[in-house]
């Protein structure tokens, strides 16, 4: 491996291990602040990400992806331990808590597209600190993209686990214990995941770029 990819294995490292600590840590403050203290009690609500890792998903399953030259990648951190029943009101607060997770990824791709523009202006486009801004972007975005499939055990999943009601809840309980089978196939399958997440990742990154541009314009 040359040293170039090297470090651009390494900033994707960076990027993704800070982006999926971040993602668990929204789930648990928003369940906190919502009544469930069992995160914060269990020393969970901290970037230090030691206590959030899970050996396959956040460290050997990216690794193989990034050493295998994917054009795609996935990996995850140990969910934020939340117990429903103690939320103020569960139903609505564990959409909060559901949606908390995806959107903590994309107010962290918007604040990498700014540092990114910004960067880039003062330090150029191909300095590490402006590449891993950008890394950020796309890692944000595609995080946000993919955990809001309805698939368990994805944030998307918690959604309908909070929304469904009768004949259509039992439907998709019933498809639950197929989650990461269906996961596997939209991943394995190039056309299904490009229409459910590269395509609609594609846009909201061209749009945060535009947003990059616009601030280097703005500090140049």
């Amino acid at each position: 491996m040359d040293q170039s990819n090297f470090g651009e294995i390494l900033l994707y490292v960076v990027a993704l291990l800070f982006s999926v600590v971040f993602h668990e840590c929204a789930h648990g403050w928003v369940a906190d602040r919502n009544g469930d203290p069992t995160a914060r009690l269990m020393g969970r609500l901290t970037l230090n990400p030691i206590p959030h890792l899970d050996p396959f998903g956040s460290i050997l399953l990216p690794a193989l992806f990034l050493l295998s030259g994917s054009s795609f990648f996935f990996a995850y951190a140990k969910p934020v331990p939340v117990d429903v029943s103690q939320l103020n009101h569960p139903r609505s607060d564990g959409i909060k808590v559901a949606l908390a997770g995806p959107g903590s990824n994309l107010l962290l791709g918007t604040l990498c597209a700014v540092a990114y523009g910004a960067s880039a202006a003062f330090l150029g486009m191909e300095h590490a600190l402006s590449q891993l801004f950008f890394i950020g972007l796309r890692v944000n975005v595609m995080l946000a993209i993919f955990n809001l499939l309805p698939v368990p055990p994805l944030d998307g999943s918690w959604l309908l686990d909070h929304t469904l009601r009768g004949n259509a809840y039992n439907t998709y309980r019933m498809l639950k214990p197929y989650g990461m089978f269906l996961l596997i196939g939209i991943l394995l399958l190039p056309p299904v995941s490009y229409v459910l997440i590269r395509w609609p990742s594609g846009i909201l990154i061209g749009w945060l770029l535009q947003v990059s541009q616009a601030v280097a314009g703005m500090v140049s």
